[in-house]
């Protein structure tokens, strides 16, 4: 199970909502190549088409490409059915710049979150390493944090 789904699975018996949080990163090009597996080429083109977005030379500006990062979750979630099938919601879409630590301290508090869900790298489990970004969130808030292998769980 992924991060979402891991998310999902235990949302559902409380009938929680969720915030989902994309951190934007430096490098815009990296960003839309990760949408672009999330929901296909396909789907990729059609949000450009909806938002009037031309890519020029491959690349795009950095409103256009929170403008795809939010289409694209948008899509995620739909295509994932959580709505149509429990009483999970997603509350909000949140895409971010700037410090991780703090934005994700400053999104979990704003709003109210009984739990943070960060996905991490496989090899940080497995190793018992929780890597100085994860430990700076622990030490930012009391709320609880749940760390999930980025290729999520088997089953």
């Amino acid at each position: 199970m992924s991060a979402f789904e891991t998310a999902v699975f235990i949302a559902i018996p409380y009938n929680a909502s969720l915030v989902l949080m994309y951190q934007l990163e430096d490098n815009s090009n990296g960003m839309i190549d990760r949408v672009k597996e999330l929901i296909g080429e396909k789907r990729l083109n059609e949000t450009y088409l909806n938002n009037d977005i031309i890519p020029i030379d491959g690349s795009i500006s950095k409103e256009d490409t929170i403008k795809i990062i939010q289409s694209a979750l948008k899509h995620f979630v739909e295509d994932s059915g959580i709505d149509d099938r429990c009483s999970c919601t997603v509350r909000k879409i949140v895409v971010v710049e700037g410090e991780f630590i703090e934005q994700i301290v400053n999104q979990a508090t704003k709003n109210k979150s009984d739990l943070i869900v960060i996905d991490v790298p496989d090899e940080f489990l497995s190793q018992g390493y929780l890597g100085q970004t994860v430990a700076s969130v622990m030490n930012e808030t009391h709320i609880p944090i749940m760390l999930i292998p980025k290729n999520g769980f088997p089953g």
